[in-house]
């Protein structure tokens, strides 16, 4: 079949199909409309809450069904179980807000593909990076919703969370946990400065023993307490004892039954949802001056500065996937698979690396950003491989 052309007019003007449609494309590299630009941003934005609401519900779902015997033995519907639920929610949304995301992208430019909104802009000249460009700065501003998040409202409400499921739902008969750094026991308090759960070590212990209606009988001290199996075995032991108030004065001591097991001690290990970021650089400068490795607590420390940034890892990931040079219906489904496939991966290589990171396998700082470097490459890879021909 031979190329249809057209006469425009002037003598010996005659293009074929390939050059009307060269010379009638506008050159690549016009600014998006701020019309456009708002249908962009919206469509995304819908995707984008309607996405984080579903992850939510869902992993509140499975909150409660895994709490479910801890919940109906308590009370269903009593204030301590209802508040507890509650309070995972700033937790759950710090967590999925990556991962929402990425669905907004890849969902909001997919509907933007079928209804061919899409293969106009680009058909105006309008360059994927402009198009990219409004959807890049609202995923750094979740990214620091994220992070203020994490530092506010997340440390608070995981502590109280955790409080009504160990100290109320659960309703321990021997231990009440009221406080950070004191277990109370059938006949003693126990205060610590640091528990190493790497070395289930306690540090700095002082042991209140008290008899009937709380009638103080003496006072321990330590320097240490490692636990060997069985038993805790105490270094730098000295005891107080009231019982005699002529001699009051702290004379060393041979042992101490302690009637408690390490896991009794976990209320003393904040998670890294637990802390701020001012709370962990104490905490860390609390352990180093006890002759503790904070090293699981510097990789912790970074992920709470590399994770909020995953919110842009994530958003130009599926950018690169769904801004397809020339977008076609088929283009969309694939983008949506491989998206969803990449954001998996992300999660997997994070995980790996912040075990390695922990474990000493490689630098804290390492274990926090390699994914981020690493999906970030990936991405500007897919995009510029996807550059306008």
């Amino acid at each position: 079949m031979e190329s249809s052309a057209i006469d425009v007019g002037a003598p010996g003007w005659r293009l074929s199909g390939a050059e009307i449609n060269a010379s009638t494309r506008a050159r690549p590299g016009h600014r998006l409309p701020p019309t456009a630009a708002l249908l962009v941003v919206r469509t995304f934005g819908e995707t984008f809450l309607g996405a984080l609401i579903t992850f939510i519900v869902l992993d509140l779902l499975a909150s409660f069904i895994d709490k479910f015997d801890d919940l109906m033995s308590y009370g269903l519907f009593r204030p301590a179980g209802l508040e507890y639920l509650v309070l995972k929610v700033p937790l759950m949304t710090a967590q999925l807000l990556p991962v929402a995301c990425l669905a907004g992208v890849l969902m909001g430019l997919a509907m933007l593909n079928r209804s061919g909104e899409l293969l106009a802009l680009q058909g105006l000249g309008i360059s994927r990076v402009s198009i990219a460009l409004p959807l890049l700065l609202l995923a750094a501003l979740l990214s620091g919703v994220t992070f203020v998040l994490n530092e506010t409202v997340v440390p608070a409400a995981t502590r109280r969370s955790k409080y009504l499921l160990d100290g109320v739902i659960h309703n321990q008969p021997l231990f009440n946990y009221s406080a950070q750094s004191w277990l109370r026991t059938r006949d003693c308090f126990v205060g610590l400065k640091v528990y190493d759960f790497m070395h289930t070590r306690l540090v700095g212990v002082r042991i209140f023993q008290i008899g009937p209606q709380y009638k103080l009988h003496a006072i321990y001290n330590a320097n240490s307490a490692d636990w060997n199996g069985k038993d805790w075995v105490f270094s730098g032991l000295k005891v107080l004892d009231l019982k005699h108030p002529g001699m009051l004065a702290a004379t060393p001591a041979t042992k101490f039954h302690l009637e408690a097991k390490p896991t009794d001690f976990a209320f003393a290990i904040l998670s890294p949802e637990e802390f701020s970021l001012s709370e962990l650089d104490a905490y860390i400068a609390k352990l180093r001056r006890n002759g503790l490795d904070p090293g699981s607590y510097l990789v912790d420390r970074d992920v709470k500065y590399a994770l909020p940034l995953s919110c842009l890892v994530m958003v130009f990931c599926g950018l690169a996937l769904s801004l397809d040079p020339v977008p076609r219906a088929s283009s969309a489904g694939r983008g949506f698979i491989l998206g969803f496939g990449l954001g998996l991966a992300y999660w997997i290589t994070l995980g790996f690396t912040i075990s390695f990171g922990r474990s000493g396998i490689m630098p804290p700082w390492m274990g926090a950003w390699l994914p981020n470097m690493l999906f970030s490459l990936l991405g500007v890879s897919l995009f510029l491989s996807g550059e306008e021909r």
